[in-house]
């Protein structure tokens, strides 16, 4: 069961854990020196979109040293698999080997991948299969990078972090899809305000719009449970709904700033057709309360393809506010006062995960992905109960 409270109640402003065992400390990604002759070899799980970006970003902070090679993909269609590997062999020709026999096929593909020789697994299929695919992983005794979200409810996260106190216990390389927290922008702007840059952090807001794909459905040869895997975004069985995929990025800042999790989360609009139901995601704004009173406004909206995706990430403090995304704080006045230098990209995140493993260092992203998966479905719970949910009720029955 999840103990209510795991993490104890921060005074503002807030101060990080340890730099052991967490990113806050990474003030710029650590210099990848592999040892000589040393490859890192990947496995990919899950040939979409989500898959080709994680690959990309691994390869691309490798390319200087070479480090890094990808010899096994597992996914669920052939199709898949095989446009993956043709792109990343044309733009990667020297760190793409993959056999014949490394190309792992099926829902249970990422079976056979942990049977091949690889020393990280990369874990990009819809979060359902995120604690499950974790758990194979680790008992495999491979590091792992698994894709925000960890899991689509709180069973999946019991899961998930049972599964990491025996990463931990193997001192496995465990890095979770939250690279705002590498990104120089990002930590120097919650740097600022944990230094007391807007005075006592009194609200935040943390609103999204995403585009909705159009559903590609194919050809008529197609299973329906193919066509939803397939556009698995769409489905909230698959993906855990907005609130979780993709908004758990952003609440994931909003609790870092704030160096804790909410006490309990509460919808700002009730619709009666949906209180008392079990249906995820939905645009009720929620008010997120956290210890010391601050009040966080939290909204996930789902868009058509034609409107521009928007993302307000905003603190207000008793001297001033700031915007976390652009890197800017005002003053009381609203005069800019301060702004970030560089607003980096998300390769600080690929690279301190490679030199984590490269130099056998500490380092585990799961209790921050927990409190932020955790954090996403108390505001999917209130908003799909239509009333106040309290982070102790987060709990199976």
């Amino acid at each position: 069961m999840l103990l209510a409270g795991a993490l104890p109640a921060a005074g503002l402003p807030a101060t990080g854990p340890p730099a052991a065992t967490t990113t806050d400390s990474l003030r710029h990604p650590p210099t990848i020196v592999p040892a000589a002759g040393r490859v890192i070899k990947v496995g990919l799980v899950g040939c979409g979109s989500r898959g080709i970006a994680v690959v990309n970003n691994l390869l691309a902070a490798s390319r200087p040293h070479g480090c890094v090679q990808l010899t096994a993909v597992a996914d669920a269609f052939p199709d898949s698999l095989q446009r993956i590997l043709r792109g990343l062999k044309g733009k990667y020709p020297q760190q793409v080997s993959v056999d014949s026999a490394s190309r792992c096929l099926g829902l249970d593909g990422y079976r056979q991948l942990l049977d091949r020789d690889v020393d990280l697994v990369l874990l990009a299929t819809p979060p359902a299969f995120r604690p499950q695919h974790f758990e194979a992983v680790v008992a495999a005794g491979k590091h792992i990078y698994a894709e925000k979200p960890i899991a689509i409810d709180v069973m999946g996260v019991e899961r998930f972090q049972a599964a990491n106190q025996l990463a931990l216990e193997q001192r496995l390389v465990v890095g979770v899809g939250l690279p705002r927290r590498f990104q120089p922008q990002y930590q120097a702007t919650v740097a600022q305000l944990r230094s007391g840059a807007i005075g006592q952090i009194v609200s935040a807001q943390a609103i999204q719009s995403v585009r909705q794909p159009r559903a590609n459905r194919g050809g008529k040869s197609r299973s329906e449970l193919e066509v939803q895997l397939r556009n698995w975004t769409q489905h909230a069985w698959a993906s855990g709904g907005p609130w979780v995929e993709p908004h758990v990025q952003n609440l994931d800042v909003i609790n870092w700033v704030l160096g804790d999790h909410p006490l309990e989360a509460e919808p700002l609009e009730v619709n009666p057709q949906r209180a008392g139901s079990e249906q995820h995601g939905g645009p009720s704004p929620i008010e997120f309360r956290y210890a010391g009173g601050v009040s966080v406004l939290s909204q996930c909206l789902l868009i058509d393809d034609n409107r521009p995706a928007r993302l307000s990430l905003t603190v207000q403090g008793s001297n001033g506010h700031c915007d976390l995304a652009a890197g800017k704080i005002f003053d009381a006045n609203g005069r800019l006062a301060w702004r970030a230098t560089s607003e980096g990209g998300e390769d600080g995140l690929a690279q301190s995960l490679l030199a984590a493993i490269d130099q056998r260092a500490k380092f585990n992203q799961a209790d921050d992905a927990v409190e932020a998966t955790l954090t996403a479905i108390l505001g999917r719970t209130a908003s799909s109960r239509g009333r106040r949910i309290g982070w102790d009720e987060l709990h199976l029955s």
